[in-house]
């Protein structure tokens, strides 16, 4: 249960260890309210987060975050118990209050209109980054859809499309093969009608056939006659003839006879290709009648003639005689064949080849062959050339001519057939000319289907941001916020009907001050603080029934209601907090309420209301609870009671004045604040006006007796070195800079004896009554040496 909280254990950010405070008890009480005084930097904003975390927030910078009860358990809190939890501070005015410009004026969006305008913001630029992409991907896609650019298969299809459809291309073939009046007519699609065709030849030798086709079908229309002779067949010579016995003639070896001189001459002739003549000599000499050499008309013996025929028989002999018989036998003579009438036929020319390849191995042969009969002594080595491989092959080829024949007869009365192998010739050709563009198209056609797919996913990215973002401003539109409560407690802070008040017209939330409009720029930042405490109560009470809602109990955290930018409101704000947390701790005994402040007077008003407040309780509930109010102090990471704070005003305005005097030099890091502080709380109580406030004020001024002194402290510019080396200011919250830090030393204490003055001059009771009556005369003389 809330109401058994007793300390807030937490580690994170000003933290760095596990820490435990005992923030909701006084001398083991339960409190019911709690008051926690610490300077900036002490860590009350991590307390106020470690709260927000406990209550189910997402805070980065707190690592972990529990309550403990009286006896150092942990409580686990239900989520009932969670969502009782509140906690106003920066972050949750930061996260609750927006203030935009429109136009002349500023909307306001408070809560969940805040959250989802930031989310809006984020999302329309989400949207603004996803057409930037898709803008990118149609410039890409349309690439792909430009019929003229190379990256379109549009491209591929319009050169397929005009290459088929020129004169001399598949169009005009086709024209010319159906005899039509003009170009066959081309789709988009024809292109794919030859793709698929696996054509044997390539293009220029189809080019040839087409040609060659159409010849036959002019001879057919004009009535060429038929080849009437069969395409003749190889004699037997040829496809019986073996060169292993014309090799082992050639390779034969004939024994030399013993041979005389004269013998020798004559085998020389028979070597040298004469031994024919020999022979026939011999038979000439061997006739009776011969008595005068023909040779040479001399008169020849019986005995010469008898020994000349004993010498050419020797030479001549009959093994020689047979041998060279056996080498005639394997002469072959060229083969001869009539093919003139085939001329017209395609394999034609191949066989005239083949033939004349045969012819000439054949008279290869020979040449080897009668070399051997001339010189039958001599073996030859080389082999003669086999010619059956080239005889299978003219074989095959006058087959094929003869298939050529009678086909050539069949188309000279089948046209129709002839113009069905045109059109397929035709075709082939026409895959050759379009299906390098036709790859090229399916390449560019699973291009442009990953384009239009990552186009299409963009578009509809886009459509998603567009919707996610029509749903958050209808759900923002839809957002209704109880602005006539939070008016009325502007109207209560400020003390006016109309200085500050949020105006809503068609779902929009306009922010007025004086009953104009103002820009952002003009909403200070204590306005919208102030504005954010309104909220805070409002919220509470969402969907609740009012007078049922404060009888549940709640645990509330507020972090310095009254900051610096409020100085002028602060009865106003004060008066809201007071009343605001009278209906919550007075609706439920157990309800609870801490308030955090760095601010000594704010403090010490906390305290009398909370003072009041438990007076209250008591009253209403007729004593019975422990209704406790807590002063805790958090300083060096631990919580203490606070002292009164009267005592600390009188410590910080005692450094000052010894810091003047030229002492406690060990403040000098610190004085700057110390300072400011002093005079915050003078000028506060005093005049309820700001420490840049006071010195210009003309009444304020009128107080002093002197002249000269209303004009010093008028032009003193301590106002710009203590405002704005304020911790306080946006600007040096951001950068994190004191300009106090940055004037000299003997300026610093120049600055405390002029803050000591100017409080001595419009009040000396009261610097009296803090510093002593000893310190009279030296505050007095400064302020001589001043006039």
């Amino acid at each position: 249960m809330l109401k058994d909280i007793r300390t807030v254990k937490l580690q994170g950010a000003n933290f760095k260890e596990q820490t435990e405070l005992t923030l909701f008890c006084e001398d083991n009480h339960p409190a019911k309210g709690i008051l926690l005084y610490g300077r900036n930097g002490s860590g009350k904003s991590t307390i106020a987060r470690a709260l927000r975390k406990i209550k189910g927030g997402q805070v980065t910078n707190i690592q972990t975050a529990s309550v403990l009860d009286n006896q150092g358990s942990i409580i686990t809190l239900s989520d009932e118990e969670k969502a009782h939890i509140f906690v106003f501070d920066e972050d949750f005015v930061n996260a609750n209050v927006r203030v935009q410009e429109d136009g002349l004026g500023s909307i306001v969006m408070l809560g969940e209109q805040a959250g989802l305008t930031e989310l809006i913001e984020a999302t329309a630029e989400e949207l603004k980054t996803a057409e930037a992409v898709r803008d990118q991907k149609k410039v890409i896609r349309d690439e792909y859809n430009d019929s003229s650019n190379q990256k379109a298969p549009s491209y591929y299809i319009n050169k397929m499309h005009a290459i088929l459809q020129r004169d001399d291309g598949w169009a005009g073939r086709k024209r010319k093969i159906g005899q039509l009046r003009r170009n066959a007519s081309v789709s988009e699609n024809t292109y794919k009608d030859f793709i698929n065709l696996s054509p044997d030849k390539i293009r220029d030798d189809l080019i040839v056939d087409f040609a060659n086709e159409w010849n036959r079908l002019e001879a057919a229309q004009s009535g060429t006659s038929k080849i009437s002779m069969v395409v003749p067949a190889i004699p037997a010579i040829y496809s019986s003839y073996r060169t292993d016995t014309g090799n082992e003639l050639l390779c034969r070896v004939v024994e030399h006879p013993e041979l005389t001189k004269r013998e020798q001459r004559l085998l020389y002739l028979v070597q040298t290709g004469h031994g024919e003549e020999l022979r026939n000599t011999a038979q000439e000499f061997d006739s009776s009648e011969l008595n005068v050499c023909p040779k040479c008309h001399q008169p020849i013996s019986k005995q010469y003639k008898a020994e000349l025929i004993e010498s050419i028989q020797k030479v001549l002999s009959e093994e020689v005689k047979n041998h060279q018989n056996e080498l005639k036998t394997a002469i072959l003579s060229e083969m001869t064949l009539d093919l003139d009438p085939f001329q017209s036929l395609p394999s034609y020319q191949s066989c005239v080849d083949q033939i004349v390849a045969i012819n000439q191995s054949i008279q290869n042969n020979n040449r080897l062959l009668q070399s051997k009969i001339n010189d039958p002594y001599t073996p030859i080595t080389n082999e003669l050339l086999s010619i059956s491989v080239t005889i299978s092959t003219l074989g095959r080829s006058l087959s094929q001519l003869e298939t050529e024949r009678t086909a050539h007869n069949r188309t000279v009365t089948d046209i129709g057939s002839i113009k069905a192998e045109l059109t397929r010739i035709n075709n082939e050709i026409a895959y050759w000319d379009v299906i390098d563009y036709s790859k090229q198209h399916d390449i560019k056609q699973e291009e442009k289907e990953f384009v239009e797919n990552d186009y299409t996913s963009a578009l509809r990215a886009c459509q998603a941001k567009q919707n996610r973002l029509n749903e958050l401003n209808a759900q923002r539109d839809s957002i209704n916020i109880a602005i006539d409560v939070i008016n009325d407690s502007l109207k209560y802070i400020f003390f006016s009907e109309n200085r500050m008040q949020i105006r809503v017209k068609d779902n929009v939330y306009s922010l007025l001050c004086n009953g104009h409009p103002v820009k952002p720029k003009d909403v200070s930042v204590g306005e919208r603080n102030i504005i954010g405490l309104c909220y805070f109560f409002t919220h509470i009470l969402e969907g609740k029934s009012r007078d049922a809602a404060y009888t549940e109990e709640y645990l509330l955290a507020i972090d310095d209601p009254v900051s610096s930018y409020d100085l002028e409101n602060r009865v106003g704000i004060l008066s809201y907090l007071k009343y605001e947390l009278g209906k919550f701790l007075l609706g439920n005994k157990a309800s609870r309420a801490l308030i955090m402040t760095h601010d000594l007077f704010t403090a010490v008003d906390v305290g009398k209301m909370c003072t009041e407040l438990m007076a209250d309780c008591k009253q209403k509930f007729n004593g019975q609870g422990n209704f406790v109010y807590s002063q805790k102090e958090l300083r060096d990471h631990q919580v203490t009671k606070l002292k009164n704070k009267r005592n600390e005003y009188f410590t910080l305005l005692t450094l000052v004045y010894e810091y003047a005097k030229g002492d406690a030099t060990e403040q000098e890091p610190y004085i700057g604040n110390i300072i400011r502080q002093v005079l915050e709380a003078f000028s506060t109580f005093e005049f309820r006006k700001g420490i840049e406030e006071v010195s210009v004020d003309e009444e304020i001024l009128a107080v002093m007796e002197h002249e000269r002194h209303r004009r010093y402290f008028k032009n003193l510019m301590y106002r710009l070195v203590l405002n704005e080396g304020s911790h306080r200011y946006d600007q040096t919250r951001n950068m994190q800079v004191d300009f106090f830090s940055l004037i000299s030393e003997p300026d610093k204490r120049r600055t405390a004896k002029d803050i000591l003055c100017f409080m001595e001059l419009l009040n000396a009771p009261h610097i009296k009554a803090y510093l002593g009556a000893n310190t009279e005369a030296v505050i007095k003389q400064w302020c001589e040496e001043i006039r």
